[in-house]
């Protein structure tokens, strides 16, 4: 599907006139997360019950792989999935941007991330399949100073978007609405910043 220029004009417009657009998280994203993370709790919750009712709870963990794969899935998407997605949604986020920059601030006002326009070189869409990702290229000088003043957890996540996209970037989130037509609406903004906002 194509971007909407009725939507990029819009927060376009906003944003020349008030300094400011905001762009909501995807409640689409989310339901369809928590749908997944509750079937797949369902399923190893079920293939758990199946199989301590036939083998009881010693003979199910030790005779029975699969049972493993169950509990697993219980886990990781009951225990940890669904309340994760539930505290995302209650504190979801919103992509602001503005005069000066990008921030995504969580739903209590807390900025989460921040990007100032002066450290951006360039906006560019990197597509894999059906996925689109929208990055903000970092200036050599930014991108030096995010490598330095980065954790050794977050140097190697740099590394590795740099192995992907050939150059350091700020990858926004793709939990937000609008992914088709972010690259263009942040390409203006850029280009407003550039320009001193002059028409």
């Amino acid at each position: 599907m194509k971007a909407r220029p009725e939507i990029i004009d819009a927060h376009v417009q906003e944003l020349w006139r008030t300094g400011a657009t905001r762009i909501a998280s995807s409640t689409g994203k989310f339901v369809a997360c928590m749908v997944g993370a509750l079937g797949f709790t369902a399923i190893g919750g079920a293939g758990l019950t199946v199989v301590i009712g036939e083998r009881g709870v010693l003979g199910a963990f030790t005779s029975t792989p699969g049972s493993w794969v169950c509990l697993v899935a219980v886990l990781f998407f009951g225990v940890l999935g669904i309340p994760s997605l539930t505290i995302q949604f209650l504190r979801r986020q919103t992509l602001v941007i503005e005069r000066e920059g990008v921030r995504v601030l969580r739903g209590d006002g807390r900025q989460v991330a921040a990007l100032a326009w002066q450290n951006v070189a360039e906006v560019s869409q990197f597509r894999h399949r059906s996925t689109s990702m929208t990055n903000c290229v970092l200036t050599p000088e930014a991108a030096d100073l995010r490598r330095a003043t980065s954790g050794a957890v977050a140097r190697g996540l740099a590394r590795a978007d740099a192995a992907v996209v050939g150059t350091q970037v700020w990858t926004v989130p793709t939990i937000f609405k609008y992914q088709r037509e972010l690259p263009e609406i942040l390409r203006a903004a850029l280009h407003g910043y550039r320009t001193g906002w002059r028409l």
